[in-house]
């Protein structure tokens, strides 16, 4: 499933976590949560922070398996300096 940019999804309602439950435990699929990251968000501490803590709240609510992954490292200098 992909949700772009829907974090109420999984922050507000239990329809995510309740689909995961059936997909895990009703019909034993084996899942994982990916959380992408666009790079640009680390030109800024705050907005990494954050970044981090949507994902974090995501592995907790979701209870899966968790990969978070950079995307558009290819235009994160466009954005400028990275502070970290």
């Amino acid at each position: 499933l992909d949700l772009p940019g829907q974090v109420e999804l999984w922050t507000h309602h239990d329809a995510l976590r309740a689909l995961v439950d059936h997909l895990s435990r009703g019909l034993d699929f084996r899942l994982a949560a990916v959380h992408l990251l666009d790079a640009h968000h680390c030109a800024e501490v705050s907005m990494y922070v954050s970044g981090l803590v949507v994902a974090l709240s995501a592995m907790l609510q979701l209870e899966l398996p968790h990969v978070n992954l950079l995307s558009k490292v290819d235009l994160a200098e466009a954005a400028g300096p990275l502070a970290l």
